[in-house]
């Protein structure tokens, strides 16, 4: 699946493949990053422009939308029956 990202006037501005579809909504941070699960079992954190900051796989399909609590987490759950919580910058940067 693709994550779109569209301007004021609505063209495109870019575009972040996942290893499969996306059913949550993204959440969006004070700094302008961009949070989101995948069905492909992963969270991705990505910057503002739709560049990679990070992917953290957690193995199982994510169709809940992530949550930013208010100690810097991020918090998302998955179809594994479980609850995840990471800091910005805990995965590993891959690019899939």
């Amino acid at each position: 699946g693709y994550l779109y990202a569209l301007s004021a006037d609505g063209t495109l501005s870019w575009k972040y493949r996942t290893g499969n579809k996306i059913y949550s909504s993204p959440a969006i941070s004070g700094d302008g990053n961009i949070y989101f699960g995948s069905q492909d079992g992963s969270l991705y954190g990505l910057s503002h422009d739709g560049r990679c900051l990070f992917r953290i796989v957690i193995g199982d399909k994510m169709d809940s939308s992530p949550a930013l609590g208010r100690d810097g987490k991020i918090y998302v759950g998955s179809n594994d029956g479980n609850l995840y919580g990471f800091s910005p910058g805990e995965g590993n940067g891959d690019e899939k």
